[in-house]
């Protein structure tokens, strides 16, 4: 009998403090922070879809800067600014194209912008890097087989080496 009270002493004791924690709640989960974009990176949105460059290579001549990429599935991206002598960040006029180059050739279906621009938000020609955005609508160029419209969007490159 005794060792029934006790249990019972026991339930009844563990029943009132538990419910005397009404106040306590559960941490807010925590938002991770985005992660910084690699170096040597070029990615984009084309019509939604993910699109990230293998190995982006960017070129100065003359003061204009030519930025190109293709991922994996052989699609190409390629900024051209033109007219503009680049020696810091801004916005600059360029033109784009996307081109979808099919297995063992260098030709495919061409969509271009001939009146963009991109924005350069790091220009170190001493380390030889370039980053910046970029977004555009590309139209189908006739006679290479694109039809209809390319939206590039979200276009991001981060310390892309200039060669």
């Amino acid at each position: 009998m005794k060792l029934r009270s006790i249990f019972a002493a026991l339930i009844v004791f563990t029943f009132l403090f538990s419910a005397c924690d009404k106040d306590k709640k559960d941490p807010a989960p925590t938002q991770e922070p985005a992660p910084a974009p690699a170096a040597n990176s070029m990615t984009a949105k084309v019509n939604n879809a993910d699109w990230a460059a293998f190995i982006p290579t960017a070129t100065i001549q003359n003061g204009e800067l030519l930025l190109a990429g293709s991922n994996a599935s052989r699609h190409a991206i390629a900024l051209y600014t033109q007219n503009d002598n680049l020696t810091a960040p801004g916005t600059f006029s360029a033109i784009a194209t996307f081109m979808e180059m099919p297995q063992d050739t260098t030709n495919g279906p061409t969509w271009m912008n001939p009146a963009m621009s991109v924005t350069i938000t790091k220009l170190d020609l001493t380390a030889k890097k370039v980053s910046g955005t970029f977004s555009f609508s590309a139209i189908a160029v006739p006679g290479t087989g694109a039809s209809g419209m390319k939206a590039v969007t979200n276009g991001v490159f981060t310390d892309v080496t200039i060669q």
